[in-house]
């Protein structure tokens, strides 16, 4: 049987070696190779004759869509790799015959890895074939090894511009995954970030212009910074890496120091843990996980609002659903990058507002305490953790416990419940905006913040099926964007922008009703 060989193009090194690696490892494939998306690297693979291509494709970027049209005219089978949450890139790769689709952020989850190769070849398998006597030369890589193109056979070469100078001994593991800058950490911390594989190089160093300076010489992809008291230099190193450098940072601090949270968001940090669930087998792969997402995320910063307009809000249908409650509700879904979001989409609202707002949104339980104090210091709303049985009160703000669900009831009153078995997110979202629409119907408002996975879409769609208004966080505010992408994909979203433009479009709503 000849084995199929397999060509990646994608301008990020990290995914394109990433998948290269994965590839390699299937006894499956007869190997792999990637390059970027210029078009003389392109041209020399495509030369090679892949029996299969996987591009990149971003809608906001045209460059794996060029390389789409080359695939087609050499008759190449394709399949496609989104940036997360850009169904428009997804539809149009799609409507272009790429084979699937899958998105480039999910190789950071080890079971969609362990299971791509397979659904690689199903996919080709389905729609593409081996060019006899093209590739039939197997080519092994040594388990566990992402390594460029190196273990082929000598009758291919190395193309383009990713396999020049990089080749490599069987079984020597490349330098892939990100560099981390660890700030003010103990030889603990260092640890668990050394050891894991995904991780290129840890570096540590103290904090204040320490940091800094580092930092500008290593070019980290992350940084890390542990408070320790006293709290203000690693504060300070906070505001230096993402107010010069633009460096997305994570912050470790003490369990219940509320200020410590509060601080580290507002002046810019990404993520916050508790130093303790870290220093734990099971925290420690939950913040490894996060480390390597923060990574690969640019933080995006947006200028501050002008005074101009206010887009018309989409009317609803108000006959698409019949209110149990004369009054609104506001329910908002929101997770990685959420807390920034969720101070600028609130801190419009006046003093007097007539609905109650609801909470969802993934934290450690740690930090729920701190979350409430940051958004009573930012809004005007009266702040508090929800308790079972509180009724929901005008201008009152609830922010779902982190250790179970939140739902709304008939009568404008709040039920909290334990995580069920297909609950993928404690507190879940969907639940929250499911009972929203149920008891609300048209009179329900839902967002959808930045965040990863599909948490909240479900619910998103009933507020719109009931006739509701629905908005979510557009793609240049979000850090992640999956969330509110997913909603907007499903078209059940009425309004979309940056978090404070969402505000200003909820109150304009509210009082035109």
């Amino acid at each position: 049987m000849s084995l199929i060989w397999v060509l990646i193009v994608c301008d990020d090194r990290f995914f394109r070696e990433k998948l290269g690696g994965l590839i390699m490892e299937s006894p499956n494939f007869g190997g792999a190779e990637w390059t970027d998306s210029s078009p003389m690297a392109v041209r020399q693979a495509i030369s090679g004759g892949p029996n299969l291509a996987i591009v990149e494709v971003d809608s906001h970027k045209p460059g794996g869509f060029h390389v789409i049209d080359k695939l087609r005219q050499h008759g190449i089978p394709f399949m496609a790799m989104s940036v997360a949450g850009d169904p428009i890139a997804t539809r149009k790769a799609l409507d272009a015959g790429a084979l699937d689709v899958f998105e480039r952020e999910s190789l950071f989850d080890d079971d969609t890895c362990r299971h791509l190769p397979d659904r690689i070849l199903k996919a080709f398998e389905g729609g593409g074939k081996v060019v006899p006597g093209n590739n039939t030369a197997r080519v092994t890589a040594t388990p566990g090894a992402v390594s460029s193109p190196v273990a082929r056979s000598s009758a291919r070469q190395p193309v383009g511009t990713a396999a020049a100078g990089v080749a490599k001994t069987a079984g020597t593991r490349a330098p892939v995954g990100p560099k981390v800058l660890l700030v003010n950490g103990g030889v603990g911390l260092q640890q668990i970030l050394s050891q894991s594989t995904a991780i290129r190089e840890v570096l540590s160093v103290e904090g204040g212009r320490a940091a800094l300076d580092k930092a500008v010489r290593m070019q980290p992809d992350v940084v890390v910074v542990n408070l320790t008291p006293p709290a203000g230099r690693g504060l300070e190193s906070i505001s230096l890496l993402v107010d010069r450098l633009g460096l997305p940072v994570v912050v470790l601090c003490d369990e219940k120091d509320n200020d410590s949270f509060y601080e580290a968001f507002n002046r810019g940090a990404l993520e916050v843990f508790a130093r303790s669930q870290v220093l734990s087998k099971e925290g420690a792969v939950s913040f490894i996980d996060k480390v390597m997402t923060l990574a690969r995320m640019a933080i995006r910063t947006v200028p501050p609002s002008s005074p101009a307009p206010v887009p018309a809000a989409v009317p609803v249908n108000a006959v698409a659903g019949k209110s149990a409650l004369k009054s609104g509700i506001v329910a908002i879904a929101s997770s990685t990058g959420g807390p920034k979001a969720l101070v600028e989409l609130l801190k419009v609202f006046p003093k007097d507002f007539s609905h109650p707002v609801v909470i969802a949104q993934h934290i450690h339980p740690d930090y729920v305490g701190g979350l409430e104090v940051w958004l009573a210091r930012t809004t005007s709303f009266k702040v508090k953790i929800a308790a079972h049985g509180d009724l929901l009160l005008p201008g009152s703000l609830y922010i779902a416990p982190a250790t179970g669900n939140m739902e709304v009831r008939g009568g404008g009153v709040l039920s909290l419940s334990a995580k069920q078995a297909d609950d993928l997110y404690s507190p879940s979202c969907d639940r929250l905006l499911l009972s929203a629409a149920q008891v609300y119907g048209s009179n329900a408002i839902g967002v959808i913040l930045t965040g990863m996975g599909r948490d909240g879409v479900q619910g998103i769609r009933a507020i719109h099926e009931a006739g509701g208004y629905t908005l979510a966080q557009d793609r240049a505010t979000s850090m992640v964007f999956s969330m509110p992408g997913s909603a907007i994909e499903l078209k059940v979203v009425s309004q979309i922008g940056p978090p404070e433009r969402l505000g200003q479009n909820i109150i304009k709503w509210v009082s035109a009703r």
